[in-house]
């Protein structure tokens, strides 16, 4: 009965632990499907860029890259429709709109990551903020406005 018991123990423990990871999975260049690869390089016709492939799903991939001294992600599903884009921006950058914005709503809340992501519901600041170990996301349109994803 001991062993039933500590041994499901294990088991809740190692799937919690799985579900906790990041579910992105690095891959090599060829791995990636060839409608993908054409969809990357249609909005970046050199293709020198990217630095890291990843695999988030079955269907998603990931390609991360820097260009003028910005850190860009961008997805695709694996038939290569792309997804959306994400550049990593300075705190500094968001417009006074969103930081006062947060401020007044959260107010016991730090900005820790500030970004721009381009999709087909239009252009969005995305901003991680965080008190102790709570974390969230709020998204805002590009006039600083709050908007819900």
């Amino acid at each position: 009965m001991k062993k039933i018991f500590f041994s499901t123990i294990l088991s809740v423990l190692g799937f919690a632990a799985i579900a906790q990871t990041n579910t992105s999975l690095p891959i090599k260049k060829s791995a990636v499907p060839e409608p993908v690869i054409k969809s990357y390089l249609s909005q970046n016709s050199l293709g020198t860029k990217d630095t890291l492939w990843e695999k988030e799903t079955i269907t998603i991939f990931k390609v991360k890259y820097i260009d003028n001294n910005r850190t860009f992600e961008s997805q695709y599903s694996a038939d290569g429709k792309w997804i959306r884009t994400i550049t990593i921006i300075d705190v500094n950058e968001l417009p006074v709109l969103v930081v006062n914005q947060l401020k007044t709503t959260y107010p016991e809340y730090g900005i820790t990551k500030a970004m721009i992501e381009l999709s087909s519901n239009g252009k969005l600041y995305a901003v991680e903020i965080t008190k102790g170990q709570n974390i969230l996301m709020e998204y805002f349109l590009m006039n600083g406005k709050s908007y819900s994803h």
